[in-house]
């Protein structure tokens, strides 16, 4: 039987504004997180739950972000046959890098994205960056082209202010 060696990617990543690169560049922030939680953790915005402060940070939602960090490999795993990265609450539009690879691009955050990303690591440090594309930006594009983008959007419809 196959030993199974799990490396938790959970911890601090950095946090990049990829439209706006005078906010939130090289900002570290915990993962499993978001935006918000990086951006409230680092006290550059009030909390959006009291009053009327997510009317506020309503500009965040328009930018691209990307979220990096480093993790290393040892030869035990390298030896393995298959190295899956296994992603879960990925919100929506997003690209993930391997060592500056595009191994995947996904489109709805209710599911599991489970892959091998072997073909893509190497012994020692490697480097995975989620860019994620703005759903806002996503919706008025998809309106440019004649659609109400919404319904083909898989993402929770409370981030959407219903609730």
């Amino acid at each position: 039987m196959d030993t199974v060696n799990v490396i938790d990617l959970n911890g601090t990543w950095t946090l990049n504004n990829l439209t706006n690169t005078t906010r939130f560049h090289d900002m570290p922030v915990t993962i499993p997180g978001s935006i918000v939680t990086g951006a409230l953790a680092n006290n550059l915005i009030n909390h959006p739950y009291y009053g009327n402060n997510e009317d506020a940070i309503q500009y965040l939602f328009n930018d691209h972000y990307s979220f990096s960090m480093t993790f290393t490999l040892e030869t035990e795993v390298l030896m393995s046959e298959q190295i899956l990265l296994n992603c879960e609450g990925l919100d929506t539009l997003a690209t993930i890098f391997i060592n500056h690879t595009n191994v995947l691009e996904t489109d709805n955050m209710f599911r599991r994205y489970k892959f091998d990303i072997k073909p893509y690591v190497e012994l020692g440090e490697n480097i995975i960056e989620i860019q994620f594309y703005s759903p806002v930006q996503y919706l008025k594009e998809i309106k440019l082209q004649g659609e109400n983008g919404l319904a083909y959007l898989r993402k929770a419809q409370c981030m959407f202010g219903w609730d």
